[in-house]
C-alpha cells in the first residue's frame, strides 16, 4: 500500500519530474503502524512581507522520530535551518501528515541574536508553502516561502513496511491451504520447500476482482460481490480476504457461511497483519454463533445407514444426536437409504432458536381394501 509520497519518492529517485498522486487502499491489507526513525530536508526562497531579506533561500534538515497509524504519519525532531528571516537557526518541528498526501508543519527555533522564529508550513507530497515569523525586540518580521521537502525517513519507513509486508504475504499464501491433521507431519511441512506464492498475473486478477467486489457492495449486490471475493482469494489467498467475504455472506443472511469464513480466516491467519484481528474475529464469530437456528432430528427407528441431505446438503450427525446449524427461513429435509427416499419434508427455523423434530423412517402400511361381497352360492 503505498502513499502519495511513497510514490512521489520513487518517481524523484528515477528522475521523474511528475507531481505525486496517490494510491487508493486496496482494502485488504491490515493498516501500516509502526515508529522509525526520521529524516528530512526542505529547501525553497521567498520574499520578505515586512521588508526585503538578506537571504531569500532557505535550507532546513530534521532528526527525529516517526510514528505511523494509517491514515495518519506524525513526526518530531531537532531541526537545523539556514538562511530566510532566521539566517542560522536551530530548533524543533513537529509535521502532520496525511497517507493521501496533505501534510502540515509547525516548528520554533532560537535564530542569530538571539531572537525566537516560528514557522508554519501547509503542503501536498514534495511542495509546500511557508510562512515565517521572527520575534525581535523590535517587533515581528513576516516572510512567505515556497519550499520542496525530501522526507527520507517516512520513504524509508514505508518501503520498509512494504516489502516485509510482501515478503510475509508470500510466506502466508504458501501456507494457506495446508490442512495437516499433526504436528509431526506441520513441522515436516515447514522444513520442506515453500509454495510458490501467486503470480504478478495472479495478483492483478485478484485486485480486478477486489475492486469488482467493492463496486458490487456499494451497490448492495452482496451476492455478487462474494462471487468476486471467492475469485479473488482463489488467486491471491491472502487470510483478510475472507473477513470481506464473511460481511458479504452475513448481509445476504448467509449466517452459516459467514461463520464458515470467519473460522477459515482464524486457520490461516499467519502474519501479524492478520493474526491482530483474531480477538475481534473470535468474538464476532461467537455473535454470529448465537444467532444460528439449528434442527435437532431424532429418529428411534434409524438404522444408521441413512443419508440425510439439507437443502441437498450432506448433514452426516444429524440423526445422531448432533443439531444442524441452519440460516434462519425454510429449508427441504430429505433423507434416503442406498438411494431410496425415506422422507422429504420442508422445515421453517427460526433464528438463534432449536427446532426440535421427532421423524419416523417406518413405511407407512398401505390403507386395506374392501372386501367385494360374496357371491350367493347356487347348488
Amino acid at each position: 500500500m503505498h502513499t502519495g509520497i511513497h510514490i512521489a519518492l520513487l518517481a524523484l529517485s528515477l528522475g521523474a519530474s511528475a507531481p505525486a498522486q496517490a494510491r487508493a487502499q486496496d482494502g485488504k491489507l491490515a493498516p501500516i503502524r509502526g515508529v522509525g526513525p526520521d529524516v528530512a530536508f526542505a529547501g525553497g526562497g521567498g520574499v520578505g512581507l515586512t521588508h526585503a531579506l538578506d537571504n531569500a533561500f532557505l535550507g532546513r534538515l530534521r532528526l527525529g522520530l516517526l510514528y505511523a497509524n494509517e491514515p495518519w504519519l506524525v513526526a518530531a525532531g531537532v531541526t537545523g535551518e539556514v538562511g530566510a528571516l532566521g539566517g542560522l537557526g536551530l530548533g524543533g518541528e513537529l509535521e502532520l501528515n496525511r497517507f493521501d498526501g496533505p501534510y502540515g508543519q509547525f516548528g520554533l527555533s532560537q535564530v542569530q541574536q538571539r531572537d525566537s522564529q516560528s514557522h508554519l508550513v501547509l503542503g501536498y507530497t514534495l511542495f509546500g508553502v511557508e510562512w515565517q515569523q521572527r520575534f525581535t525586540h523590535a517587533g515581528v518580521s513576516h516572510a512567505l516561502l515556497g519550499e520542496i521537502r525530501v522526507p527520507l525517513g517516512m520513504w524509508w519507513f514505508l518501503v520498509g513496511h512494504d516489502k516485509d509486508k510482501h515478503d510475509r504475504r508470500k510466506r502466508a499464501a504458501a501456507a494457506v491451504g495446508s490442512n495437516f491433521s499433526s504436528p509431526s507431519s506441520r513441522v515436516q511441512a515447514a522444513a520442506a520447500a515453500p509454495t510458490p506464492g501467486p503470480s504478478d498475473d495472479d495478483r492483478l486478477a485478484a485486485e480486478k476482482a477486489l475492486e469488482r467486489a467493492r463496486d458490487d457492495s456499494a451497490r448492495g449486490n452482496y451476492a455478487l460481490a462474494a462471487d468476486a471475493l471467492s475469485r479473488a482469494y482463489a488467486l491471491d489467498p491472502d487470510p483478510l480476504i475472507l473477513l470481506r467475504l464473511a460481511d458479504a455472506d452475513e448481509k445476504q443472511g448467509k449466517l452459516v457461511a459467514a461463520s464458515r469464513e470467519l473460522q477459515r480466516f482464524l486457520r490461516a491467519a499467519q502474519t501479524p497483519e492478520a493474526t491482530e484481528h483474531n480477538a475481534q474475529v473470535t468474538v464476532r464469530m461467537q455473535a454470529l454463533q448465537l444467532r444460528l437456528a439449528q434442527l435437532r432430528l431424532s429418529c428411534p427407528d434409524a438404522h444408521g445407514d441413512e443419508t440425510v441431505l439439507v437443502d441437498n446438503e450432506p448433514a452426516p450427525g444429524a440423526l445422531l444426536g448432533y443439531d444442524v446449524p441452519l440460516d434462519p427461513g425454510s429449508h427441504a429435509l430429505l433423507i434416503t437409504r442406498a438411494g431410496a427416499e425415506l422422507l422429504r419434508r420442508n422445515v421453517v427455523v427460526e433464528e438463534g432458536k432449536i427446532l426440535p423434530l421427532e421423524l419416523s423412517l417406518a413405511p407407512q402400511p398401505a390403507p386395506a381394501l374392501p372386501v367385494p361381497p360374496s357371491e350367493p352360492h347356487h347348488d
